[in-house]
């Protein structure tokens, strides 16, 4: 399975997959300068939540047990790479990249995509 979305976002979310598959991997292309917001597997009141922030120097991670941040470098062409499994999942942007441990409820179904701000994005998700 493979699904793509492309769209533009701004103060909006984005279901991209409901239910999300227990493997998939996820890529994710956006404008410079944009800060998306994807909500890694989680449930429908946002009770169980895995958000992942992208800001211009930072990857942010946000979960009820976890707060990580790692550096990433400004690009010219941002993509996001992400694979995720039962275990967790790694994330691959430019030249930095690293591997979460997550644990991952039944009723953690929905990946959505989100924006505070403006965000052109283009989504590929590919189911394992």
């Amino acid at each position: 399975m493979k699904q793509v979305f492309n769209g533009y976002l701004h103060g909006a979310e984005r279901v991209l997959l409901a239910p999300a598959p227990p493997e998939f991997h996820l890529e994710l292309n956006f404008g410079v300068g944009q800060q998306p917001i994807l909500y890694l597997p989680t449930d429908n009141q946002r009770r169980q939540i895995s958000r992942l922030t992208v800001t211009r120097h930072h990857l942010q991670l946000h979960t009820l047990q976890q707060h990580l941040r790692w550096p990433i470098p400004e690009s010219q062409l941002p993509c996001l790479s992400i694979d995720y499994n039962s275990t967790g999942f790694s994330w691959h942007y430019e030249t930095e990249s690293a591997q979460v441990s997550l644990v991952r409820l039944p009723e953690q179904r929905l990946v959505i995509l989100g924006s505070k701000r403006p965000l052109d994005y283009r989504v590929v998700i590919s189911a394992k």
